[in-house]
Parts: structure tokens; sequence; C-alpha cells
């Protein structure tokens, strides 16, 4: 996955090159930027290159996108921690529940006979699923 995304990134990134190497004109002409709030003397900058307005422009979007996004991954963040430490709470009842059914029902010494022997659990007859169904229905 990370072949396939570097590579992407550098499909990008030379396009972009052959963009700027094809406008080249363009990006290397000086323009003045003024601006005028009707309130105050307008303010008139120095001549400044276009590639400079467009990399400017483009670091603002970045800026803007990161600062709308900081929200959703603060809520995202403490919303993982929650679900983290309610995992922790679960796993902590389940290894306690696990551990009460371990005690509880630990084999220990089997009542003894006469003979001083332990008994044996009696073993349980499985029916086939026809005659199943059919002691299901008559006891109905």
């Amino acid at each position: 996955m990370k072949k396939v995304k570097l590579t992407i990134i550098g499909i990008i990134v030379l396009l972009a090159l052959v963009f700027i190497f094809q406008n080249q004109t363009y990006f290397l002409q000086k323009q003045i930027l003024t601006l005028d709030l009707f309130v105050t003397t307008p303010f008139t900058t120095p001549e400044v290159s276009n590639i400079v307005i467009c990399l400017a422009s483009l670091l603002l979007g970045i800026i803007l996108s990161f600062i709308s996004s900081l929200s959703g991954r603060v809520k995202r963040k403490r919303a993982v921690k929650e679900l983290n430490k309610t995992l922790t709470q679960r796993e902590t009842e389940l290894n306690e529940l696990k551990n009460k059914v371990e005690t509880g029902l630990a084999p220990g010494p089997g009542p003894e006979s006469e003979t001083g022997t332990t008994s044996e659990p009696a073993a349980a007859t499985v029916l086939p699923a026809d005659e199943t169904a059919a002691a299901t229905q008559s006891a109905a």
C-alpha cells in the first residue's frame, strides 16, 4: 500500500512540475497586489512573481484545511480513549468472571463410592435427528 501511495504522490509531483515548466512565462511574471477596503488607504505589495502568489495560496489552503480538521481529530481521539477505557474495563470484568467460573467449577475429588473409587459421569445418549424430532412431537 505504501508503494502505491508513493507512486501516486510521485505522479502528482511530476505533473505539477510539467505544468510549471510549460507555464514558466506566466509564473515568472511579476504582479503588484492592491487591497482597498474603502475605509483606509489602499495597501499595495511590492512586485511579486505569480509563482510566489500560487505557492502562498497553496500554503494558506493547507493551513486552513488542517485547522478545520482539528475538531474532528480531537473528537475521534477522545472517542478512541473512551473506547479503550471501556475495553480495558470489559477485559478486566471478563477475566474476573473467568476466574470465578474456574474456581467455582474446578474439578475436585468426586464423591467416593464404598469401594473407594470415584464415580464416572453417565454417558449421554445421542439420538439421530429423525428420532429427536419424533420424540419432541410425541412429548408435545
